[in-house]
């Protein structure tokens, strides 16, 4: 798998795309308020993933185990101080 964040728009805010790349196929898009912070578990079935606030500055890390609905994403850090 190829994971990898995407700014289409210049908004500093990206989108998360997860490519099989086996098959060519992508997996369903994790989020669309992502930082550009993404990190593969050590067994490769887990990506860590930032997400930002309304001001775009990082306020949670989060896990999505692949295959699994990005919805049940677990909370992995929070940052209660903006």
């Amino acid at each position: 798998y190829l994971a990898y964040a995407e700014d289409d728009d210049g908004s500093i805010r990206f989108t998360i795309r997860i490519k099989d790349l086996e098959t060519g196929q992508y997996l369903p898009d994790l989020t669309e308020t992502s930082g550009a912070d993404i990190a593969w578990s050590a067994d490769g079935k887990h990506l860590f993933y930032s997400v930002q606030d309304e001001n775009i500055r990082p306020k949670k890390i989060l896990r999505h185990a692949l295959g699994s609905d990005p919805a049940d994403d677990v909370v992995i850090h929070q940052e209660p101080d903006g």
